[in-house]
Formats: C-alpha cells, sequence, structure tokens
C-alpha cells in the first residue's frame, strides 16, 4: 500500500492480518506513459531505472544459547535476532527477591559490548525504567536486585546490527546462586510486545586434588599440589591438624588462622584457562610437628567452619622428621690418606650439613650441600690428613631439622659453641684456646646440646683411628732363577693407592771396567685392592728368567702417600744340572763249550815225563784265550 511518505510495509487487511509478510520483494518502476519507456530503449546516454530488492524481516524476535547449563565461575552467551537496527531490552527475568550478596546473585552481563547499552551506576537508570510485560505495573529494576553496583549490571538495551542478529556475554562467579534463571528479551513496537526467554541452569563447580598414593614426606621437603577447579578462578588452600587453628591455617603460616571472606589469610592459587591449577609447597620453616595434616582446596575463601554449599575437597599428608645418616669406608685411615664422610639427609635442608671432626689438640668444622637425591658427601683431604696427628677421631653430622636454622653453631673463630637457645649467640661450651674441650669430650658436649628439647636439630656420629702408613711385604724365601712367582704383601693405605716395587740385586754398584757387570731386577706400580677388616692388599708378579743368581731387595713404597715403605730380601739360586745316569752293561750268556779229550799220542818210552805235563798246559792255555775273544 503506497502512502504519500512511501511504502508502508506495516499494513493489514481489515481483517487485522498483514499486507506484507516477512519475505523479500523486488520494486521497480513504470513509466510508460505514450510509449515513452519503449522509446528511451537503447538511446544513447538514457538509463532506465533497474530494480531492487527489499527483505522485510519478522517482527517475531527469538532468544538462544549454545550452553543451557553452565558451571559457576563461568562465561555463557545469548543470542537475540530481531528486526535489523531496532533495540532489545534484556535482562534477568523474576530475580528481584535475590540480595545481590554473594551466594544470592544472578549472572551479570558482562560489560563494555558493542551494542550493548547498560545504566550507569549512579543513575539516571532510563534502561531500567522501562516498564515490562511480564509483571504489572513493574519496571526492568523492580525484576532484579538492587546489588551490587546498583543492580545495573543485570539488565542492558541491545541494538541489532543489520545482520538483525546479536550475541551478548553474560558471567557467572562463585556468588552465583546456583538455580535455572530465564533470560528476557523484549521490544516494543507500535502496540505491541514482542519477546522471548531462553532458561539457563547454573550448577556448581567442583574442586579436586590429585591426591595419587598417601602423600608422606619429611619436614623440609617440597611437596606439589595440583587439580582442577571448574567453579572459581581461584583456589583457597588452608591445612589443619595437631596444635594448629579449628578453621585451619594457611599452608605458609599454619598457625596464622585462616577467616572466611579474607582472601589475603589462605594461600591462593589461580586457575589456568583449561581449569587445572599447581602449587609447589615448600615445607620447611613450617614450624609444625611432625605427624597426619589434611589439607582444604576450596573454590571461595572459605575456612573449614564455613564450608556449606562450597566446592572443596580434602587430601592428606603425613610429615616426619628430616634424619641424616652417614659412614665412612674405613674405620682405620692411614695419615696421607682422604677421609671421606658420606650419607642421606631427608627434608633437602637448604644449609646443607654441618661436619664436625674433634681429635687430639684439633677442631675442625664445614658444612656439605646436600643433592637433589637427598645424598651427600665430604672429604679430608690427603694434604691435611697427613698433618693431623695419629689417634683417635669422633665425627658429627648435624641436620638443621625442619626449621632449616641449625640451632648450634660455632662461632666464626672457630673458638666457641653457641645455641640459639634460650637466646641466639647463647655459648655452651670452647673448642678454642684456653679451656678448651677437645677429642671425647667436645663430641659428648655437642652431643647433649643437640639433644635439648628446644633444639630440632638431628645428628648422626662416626668416628675413625688415624695411624701412620704401613706397608708389609710377605716373606719370599728361597728361589731358583727361571722361576716366575708373586711378591705381595699388605697395607693400611686405601685402596686404589699406588705403590712402586723396586726389585733390585745386591751387587749392584760400580764395577771395574776389566770385569763384567752382572745385575738384575724390576720395578713397576701396582694398586692397592680391598682387603677384609681394612688390611688391604696389593700383588707383583715377578719372573726371574733374566735374573742372575744374586740376593736381592725388595722395596714397596708409596706414590701419593709420602713415608708409607716396606721392604723384604730373598735370594735366587743358579739352577744345579742333575747328572745323567749310565745305564748297566748286560752280559749275553754263551752255550756251555765241550772240550774234547785229546788222545793220547804214545810217546817213545824215552821221553821225559816233564816234556809231557808241558805240552798238555799249553794247549789248556790256547782254549782259555780262545774263550775269552768270543767274549
Amino acid at each position: 500500500m503506497d502512502t504519500p511518505s512511501g511504502w508502508d510495509t506495516g499494513a493489514v487487511s481489515p481483517a487485522g492480518n498483514r499486507l506484507y509478510p516477512a519475505g523479500t520483494y523486488t520494486a521497480r518502476m513504470d513509466f510508460n506513459v505514450n510509449r515513452m519507456e519503449d522509446n528511451l530503449r537503447g538511446v544513447p546516454g538514457v538509463f532506465l531505472p533497474s530494480p531492487v530488492q527489499i527483505t522485510l524481516a519478522s517482527e517475531r524476535v527469538a532468544i538462544t544459547t549454545g550452553t543451557p547449563m553452565v558451571t559457576r565461575g563461568n562465561p555463557f552467551a545469548v543470542t537475540i535476532t530481531g528486526i535489523p537496527g531496532a533495540s532489545y531490552y534484556l535482562w534477568v527475568r523474576n530475580t528481584g527477591g535475590m540480595s545481590g550478596s554473594p551466594g544470592s546473585q544472578p549472572p551479570m552481563i558482562t560489560p563494555n559490548q558493542a551494542g550493548v547499552e547498560m545504566d550507569p551506576e549512579a543513575g539516571p537508570y532510563t534502561i531500567g525504567s522501562y516498564a515490562i510485560s511480564t509483571r504489572q505495573g513493574a519496571t526492568i529494576r523492580d525484576d532484579v536486585p538492587g546489588a551490587p553496583v546498583n543492580g545495573t549490571r543485570y539488565y542492558a538495551l541491545v541494538t541489532l546490527p543489520s545482520t538483525g542478529v546479536r550475541t551478548v556475554q553474560w558471567q557467572t562467579t562463585v556468588s552465583t546462586d546456583v538455580r535455572q534463571y530465564m533470560i528476557q528479551a523484549e521490544h516494543r513496537s507500535r502496540d505491541r510486545v514482542l519477546s522471548d526467554d531462553v532458561a539457563v541452569q547454573v550448577v556448581r563447580g567442583s574442586v579436586s586434588v590429585i591426591t595419587g598414593p598417601p602423600r608422606f614426606t619429611y619436614l623440609g621437603e617440597q611437596v606439589v599440589l595440583s587439580g582442577t577447579n571448574t567453579e572459581s578462578d581461584t583456589v583457597y588452600l588452608f591445612m589443619t591438624g595437631p596444635n594448629l587453628p579449628s578453621g585451619g591455617g594457611s599452608l605458609t603460616n599454619p598457625r596464622s588462622a585462616v577467616i572466611t571472606g579474607q582472601p589475603q589469610t589462605f594461600t591462593q592459587v589461580g586457575v589456568n584457562p583449561d581449569n587445572t591449577w599447581e602449587y609447589k609447597w615448600q615445607t620447611g620453616g613450617l614450624g609444625v610437628d611432625a605427624g597426619s595434616y589434611t589439607v582444604y582446596a576450596v573454590a571461595s575463601p572459605n575456612s573449614r567452619n564455613n564450608l556449606v554449599n562450597i566446592p572443596f575437597t580434602t587430601t592428606a599428608i603425613s610429615f616426619a622428621r628430616p634424619f641424616v645418616t652417614t659412614g665412612t669406608p674405613r674405620a682405620v685411615v692411614a695419615r696421607g690418606d682422604p677421609v671421606e664422610i658420606y650419607g642421606t639427609a631427608t627434608g633437602r635442608p637448604y644449609p646443607g650439613v654441618a661436619i664436625w671432626v674433634f681429635g687430639p689438640n684439633r677442631f675442625i668444622y664445614s658444612t656439605a650441600d646436600v643433592n637433589s637425591d637427598s645424598t651427600y658427601s665430604w672429604k679430608l683431604p690427603e694434604a691435611e690428613t697427613s698433618q693431623l696427628a695419629p689417634g683417635q677421631y669422633f665425627g658429627l653430622v648435624q641436620h638443621p631439622g625442619y626449621t632449616d636454622t641449625f640451632g648450634v653453631y660455632p662461632d666464626p673463630s672457630r673458638q666457641l659453641v653457641l645455641s640459639i637457645y634460650p637466646v641466639p649467640g647463647s655459648v655452651l661450651f670452647r673448642v678454642g684456646g684456653q679451656g678448651a674441650l677437645m677429642s671425647g669430650q667436645a663430641a659428648d658436649a655437642l652431643i647433649r646440646a643437640l639433644a635439648s628439647p628446644f633444639i630440632d636439630d638431628t645428628y648422626t656420629t662416626v668416628q675413625f683411628l688415624l695411624v701412620n702408613p704401613q706397608i708389609v711385604v710377605q716373606p719370599i724365601g728361597q728361589r731358583v732363577v727361571g722361576e716366575s712367582f708373586v711378591v705381595a704383601g699388605t697395607t693400611n693405605l686405601a685402596p686404589g693407592n699406588r705403590l712402586l716395587v723396586e726389585v733390585t740385586s745386591q751387587q749392584f754398584g760400580p764395577t771395574p771396567k776389566d770385569m763384567p757387570g752382572a745385575f738384575s731386577g724390576a720395578s713397576g706400580t701396582v694398586t692397592v685392592q680391598a682387603g677384609p677388616e681394612g688390611l688391604n692388599t696389593w700383588m707383583f708378579p715377578l719372573a726371574t728368567a733374566a735374573f742372575v743368581p744374586d740376593t736381592y731387595l725388595v722395596q714397596v713404597t708409596g706414590v701419593t702417600v709420602q713415608g708409607a715403605s716396606g721392604t723384604s730380601v730373598f735370594t735366587l739360586s743358579a739352577v744345579t744340572p742333575t747328572p745323567t745316569p749310565t745305564p748297566p752293561i748286560t752280559v749275553p750268556t754263551s752255550p756251555p763249550t765241550t772240550v774234547p779229550t785229546p788222545t793220547p799220542t804214545p810217546t817213545p818210552a824215552s821221553l821225559p815225563g816233564i816234556l809231557v805235563l808241558g805240552a798238555i798246559g799249553v794247549i789248556v792255555v790256547l782254549y782259555g784265550m780262545q774263550n775269552k775273544r768270543r767274549l
């Protein structure tokens, strides 16, 4: 319908129906009087009007949200869809009965948003004076709480852009009451009210602590507490336990009570964007006793006595008194060898551990750092032990306790031993100058001081005997040239020490030019090996194949420890040749030879008898000679 002012898009029929419902329309201008439009077509420089499209939006308003349920402490948003350029009143409906104090607050509109206008805190309250359609005779300000900021953050006037759509953010906090809220959007057009609402449920968040296995720690160690918090952007920590305030004490000062509503009395931890939190708790110097305690993580600054309807969680932790252990690798130490004292100190003491050593006319004090694995070590170097007098030495390792402060300590001049009780700097006994306690007496006095109930330090003791270095060579005895054997012995030097072994002939010396010089020997270094009960061993293999017979001197001396030596003598004999035995001669046995009996030749009776006898004798001799040749 055309009017003098243009197109009346709101025109209605006699029946009350809109003549132009929402949609897209095309408008064009026709002027074909006397065929004018037809005649102008194609004429250069003449442009005919082009049709235009016009979209009529619906007057109906819609409000929606993508988070119908929100955890308290988180934001949410609502989206208004309506007439482009139109303004809509937006508020949280039917909350006028709430006080606006913490725990009785509805959600609030986030300030400084584009297209979102809010009344000033001090007025005038132009927007809040709008008469709402949901309550007869009531305004927006009548329908919302009056606090805080005079209730101006519970409502706004929202102007839609050309798209006809605008999103508005709301914020919930730990002070927001847990319940369902109706967010109302309303627009008045002529005599009609266009409105819509959407429900948003605010639920209580949660606070958690990652507990894992039961927590057991030594006072002084670091404890890492972590967890999640979907309720607020801050976690409030406190602890309860023996001799602590009934409502709890902060984690940094447990004996100082936390007070509900006073955040500064709590240990506060910020929550990350992913709702996680972490706190590294240094337990040194807390001033609490060993025992079991409970740590609270709360979404708001509320003590243990005010946790009704407040999200919180707890975790148990047990504290033990820190202690120190120690040991020394050898109870007997040779002068010139190092003395190492090592062990474990729990509680990660910041000043480390103190080392006290008392001996004959000597007092030594030092400190040693404690490593991340709770171990420590301290060494009295070789150069110092070589200057100490032989005798019994008493050592003590002192742990500063959970206060991380040594309760007993020497003065800077190392003349006096002082205590923090009854007042810092109180003199206990003297360790230097006239009247000083030495050795066992000083150690006993120190132990009595550390045993005081007013000193939380702990300790352990160690002793070692300092002796002169010794090297013993075991007897070698009689040996033979060419024999291989081991020269061995014992020593009180520490394992790892190097020894020089020298084997020399006693004939070694000047020799005239015209005489041969027969000399042989050997030398080398060996390493001391650990032996039973501090009696360590060493061995030197010796081959004598190239040696000459002689008496030999074995001398063993310390390479690093001066003054340690040992000697021995052995004899090396020449090899005596063994005579080769002559085998016996065996005579073969010959068969018996039969001698024929000669037949007597008749002789003349005139032959003398002596001649007959002589002939017989010659025959016997010849026969015997023949037999001898056969043999």
